[in-house]
């Protein structure tokens, strides 16, 4: 077990903080989970291509984000207040 501190939208830190080595063999076939994420990112490609890049053939990659589809305006303004 292990923590590693750094921010999502800068793949390179997260790959290549001496933990995850420790925690995580990319030579081998991964799973990355990314959840409540994606929304909140302005630009999502650069970080995703550079964890696909990184991670053995055979690894898995799910995503999961909010959407505003099928909002009421009012919920998604008092959404974006918070």
């Amino acid at each position: 077990m292990g923590v590693i501190l750094a921010s999502a939208p800068e793949p390179e830190t997260i790959l290549k903080y001496p933990e995850t080595a420790r925690l995580i063999d990319l030579g081998r076939p991964v799973g990355i989970v990314v959840v409540a994420l994606m929304h909140f990112l302005l630009t999502q490609e650069p970080m995703l291509a550079a964890f696909r890049n990184a991670v053995a053939p055979g690894s898995y990659f799910a995503m999961a984000h909010g959407t505003r589809d099928g909002r009421a305006t009012g919920v998604i303004e008092r959404t974006e207040k918070v």
